[in-house]
Order: structure tokens, then C-alpha cells, then sequence
């Protein structure tokens, strides 16, 4: 579940370090139709974090 990583007035989260939980997620679009600016945007910032983190962490890019 994703959670506010800011304080929230009804919700406590508490990270799980072990064992580390991770997940694949992917993007389905519809072939020839056009993002909206927002989507255009969470695409750019997704596969930006997505080469930061591989060339940190060595691991091969999947986008």
C-alpha cells in the first residue's frame, strides 16, 4: 500500500526493512493515443528515476 510519507492526522506508517519488499510495476497506454501533460510528465520523472537508480545500483534499465 502506498502511504503519505508526511505526517497524517489519522494514519502511524512504519517502513519494512526485513525483508526488503519491492515490486514491478509497468504502464499500459493505448497505441497512437496522446498523454496528457500530467501523464507525459509521470512518464519523464518515472524513467528518470528508473536510469538514476540503475546506475546506482548496477541493475540492468527495464523501461
Amino acid at each position: 500500500m502506498a502511504t503519505p510519507q508526511d505526517d497524517h492526522p489519522f494514519l502511524i506508517t512504519r517502513p519494512i526493512s526485513d525483508p526488503e519488499i519491492s515490486r514491478t510495476i509497468g504502464v499500459v497506454r493505448r497505441r497512437g493515443g496522446t498523454l496528457s501533460p500530467a501523464a507525459e510528465r509521470f512518464l519523464k520523472m518515472s524513467r528518470t528515476y528508473e536510469l538514476t537508480r540503475s546506475l546506482k545500483t548496477g541493475l540492468g534499465l527495464s523501461i
